[in-house]
């Protein structure tokens, strides 16, 4: 029984005998009979049983109900009210204070539980004494992996790493001095043995006399492997730095090219190394915008001036080659600058680099004189080969034109044969020399193509092969020839070069192949569209053949297998390196196939545009009418011939008269003009190499007065460039010795009509 209720009930006892013992003493005193007496202890006994029942309403109950109030909230139990307590005396007040106090303290409770129990940091409270824990919240637990009453049954031991015990006795220690604890990435252990990293803050509480320790934990694994990785990212970013800085001062120096940064606002300029190397200038030591300027060569310093002072005012780009001066020698320098401007588009930066281009410069310089050196040697080649040209085919065009006509003439025996060997001697040099020409055009790359169209057999093969017939006729070798028939007849393309490669390849073919031999040209067809045809020659020999070793030199320049079979069978070296590059300048290939001592197949493919076939038949048709009709038309006419050579002079007078061309001669321009002067002439033929005036002189004065009069170079000069000269010059067109008479014929006849 409560201490309150017992002395209600003594106040009660006490009140009950009191009002006996005053009922008795009243008794006496007035001598009262017993049934008064009787009467009136009744009526004070239930007085007093009234008051006394008052007064444990208005005294007694309430404090009982405040001893079980207070016992309550002693227990934490804070829903506990206060019922029925009326009136206005003094208990009552009590009551209805400790019935706010009560619910203040409920309504605190349950903040701190929501607080407590929701907060997303784990909080975790121990018993100092005990070191045991007394309260864990729900993100605790979570961060445990424990239920709640799992880890209220635990040490603080039991969720650090065991080499941690000492410390976690030293922070008990310091808190119960008061101290408040702060651990960084503090190891914690779970349920599942797993580890964690943890930020912990400790701080002491004292309740109701005891020490506790409230610690804060927040998980920071990730956080602390995040910064490791950036602590790896910087380590490996400042290493990269570090390398890429040190390449850079590497690659400036590899390089000779330095950096500078010049503050216009601050005027302070700086240098990277190798700008300090460069100027050959104390590495570190200060420098200035003025000692730069200061290190420009005197010739040339005003333009370096002019160009920064316009790259300051944001009209040029700074970018200039020029010298600097340095304590071991002038260099040459490419300086460049980008330039930050302001809203105010005032200078706030330069950023710049520069190059020492010395060495580059003299390259460049070498360079410059090699190719003006080279030029000069192709110049003074290109000379050689037009003097060559002309001073051979002046004398040769006399040769091969007389052999003709002396053989046209009737001759008979010894005398035909050796004009015949004369002329096919003549022929032979031209072909060497038209090879040589040929070579150097084709080094030059001022080959030019010049497409016809023709047909396969009659404008290429047959006249091949009637070429090559006499001197396999000497050796007694056949020549054979297979044409596929589904090759097709009719192309448009430069069929005198085509002519050539097969002309050098069967000309080879009968030279080293042995007497009584077989020469065999097979041409085929690889593939076929409505526009093109891949044609592809082959040309055998039953000849020494070529081992495999000299195959790969086969094609060069000057290039002769054997020294031995070059005095045996002759040749320049240049006929196969000549093909090949016209084969290739078509678009095609050529290659052999050969076995020492069994003969050799050249191949070569060309894709040949296809031309029509009532074109080629009218062009056919047209040729020998052609001829009739412009020998027709020169008869009768006064040509005029400017031929400072004799035997070309007696040349030109018999292909001319012979078809009844009235023929002039001068022996120089000179001559020419006053020849002018006094006749009327149809045409003339110009020669451009005469001595007192040159053709080119004589046709410019000529052109002055008289604008149409017909006039056709005729030259011994092959080169490129040549015709375009004559044509300059004003002259209508440019034929080149030896004279072919069915060409000049043609090209007279085109000009005067």
């Amino acid at each position: 029984m409560s201490t309150i209720k017992r002395t209600g009930f003594k106040i009660w006892g006490s009140v009950i005998i009191t009002s006996t013992f005053i009922s008795c003493l009243l008794l006496n005193l007035q001598n009262q009979t017993y049934l008064e007496s009787a009467l009136l202890f009744l009526i004070i006994s239930i007085c007093s049983a009234l008051f006394s029942f008052w007064l444990a309403k208005i005294i007694t109950r309430p404090i009982y109900m405040i001893e079980q109030m207070i016992n309550n909230i002693a227990s934490g139990n804070f829903n506990t009210r206060f019922e029925n307590v009326g009136g206005d005396h003094e208990l009552a007040s009590l009551a209805k204070r400790i019935n706010q106090m009560s619910q203040a303290i409920n309504e605190s409770e349950i903040r701190f539980r929501s607080v407590f129990y929701n907060s997303s940091i784990g909080i975790l409270v121990a018993d100092y004494d005990e070191k045991k824990f007394w309260m864990a919240n729900t993100a605790m637990c979570e961060l445990l992996r424990y239920t709640e009453n799992q880890l209220l049954s635990l040490e603080v031991k039991d969720i650090h790493p065991p080499e941690d015990t000492e410390k976690i006795i030293e922070i008990f220690e310091k808190q119960a001095k008061g101290e408040i604890l702060k651990a960084e990435y503090a190891p914690m252990i779970r349920s599942d043995g797993s580890k964690f990293l943890a930020d912990i803050t400790t701080s002491p509480m004292t309740l109701n006399g005891r020490l506790f320790n409230v610690g804060i934990f927040q998980d920071v694994t990730q956080k602390y492997e995040t910064e490791q990785e950036l602590d790896r990212h910087k380590q490996n970013l400042e290493q990269l730095v570090e390398e890429r800085t040190s390449s850079l001062k590497r690659a400036e120096t590899i390089a000779q090219v330095g950096s500078w940064h010049f503050d216009c606002i601050e005027n302070v300029l700086t240098w990277s190394e190798e700008t300090y190397r460069i100027f050959c200038h104390p590495l570190n030591e200060p420098v200035t915008m003025q000692f730069a300027f200061s290190k420009v060569h005197d010739d040339d310093k005003e333009k370096v001036k002019t160009m920064w002072n316009e790259a300051l005012e944001g009209n040029a780009n700074y970018d200039l080659e020029h010298r600097i001066s340095t304590p071991q020698r002038i260099k040459w320098v490419r300086t460049q600058a980008e330039l930050v401007f302001d809203k105010e588009n005032c200078p706030v930066v330069a950023h710049g680099a520069i190059q020492d281009i010395t060495t580059t410069k003299k390259i460049k310089q070498e360079l410059i004189e090699a190719k003006e050196k080279a030029e000069t040697v192709t110049k003074t080649k290109s000379q050689f080969l037009a003097n060559m040209s002309h001073e051979i085919r002046t004398p040769m065009n006399a040769i091969i034109g007389m052999s003709k006509l002396a053989l046209q003439s009737g001759l008979e025996g010894k005398a035909k044969n050796y004009i015949t060997n004369v002329n096919y001697a003549a022929e032979g040099l031209l072909g060497i020399l038209n090879d040589i020409l040929d070579f150097s055009k084709i080094e030059a790359g001022k080959l030019k193509l010049s497409n016809v169209h023709f047909i396969l057999n009659n404008d290429v093969i047959v006249p091949v092969i009637n070429l090559i017939n006499e001197s396999a006729e000497v050796k007694k070798i056949k020549i054979r020839v297979k044409i596929d028939k589904a090759v097709p007849r009719f192309y448009y393309a430069d069929s005198m070069r085509i002519r050539q490669i097969l002309l050098n390849l069967l000309n080879n073919a009968v030279k080293f192949s042995h007497d009584y031999g077989n020469v065999t040209l097979v041409v085929s067809v690889i593939e076929e569209t409505d526009t093109e045809a891949l044609i592809t020659f082959r040309v055998d020999d039953e000849g020494i053949g070529i081992s495999d070793k000299n195959k790969q030199h086969l094609f060069q320049s000057f290039t002769q297998i054997d020294s031995s079979n070059t005095r045996k069978y002759g040749g320049t070296g240049l006929g196969l390196a000549i093909s090949k590059k016209l084969t290739e300048l078509m678009g095609g290939k050529i290659w052999v196939e050969s076995k020492e001592g069994e003969g050799s197949s050249f191949f070569f493919t060309l894709k040949i545009q296809k031309s029509n076939e009532p074109i080629i038949t009218e062009c056919i048709g047209q040729r020998e009418i052609n001829r009739q009709e412009n020998v027709k038309k020169l008869k009768g006419k006064k040509i005029l011939v400017a031929e400072d050579n004799e035997l070309n002079q007696e040349l030109m007078v018999d292909l001319l008269s012979s078809i009844g061309v009235n023929v002039a001669i001068a022996i120089h321009g000179q001559e020419v003009l006053e020849m002018l002067e006094n006749e009327f002439f149809d045409a003339i033929l110009m020669d451009l190499h005469m001595p007192v005036m040159d053709g080119y002189e004589a046709t410019r004065i000529i052109r002055e007065k008289y604008k149409d009069l017909p006039i056709l170079a005729i030259s011994a000069n092959a080169m490129n460039g040549d015709s375009e000269k004559s044509i300059a010059a004003g002259m209508n067109g440019h034929i080149t010795k030896p004279i072919d008479p069915e060409q000049l014929y043609k090209i007279l006849s085109c000009l005067m009509n």
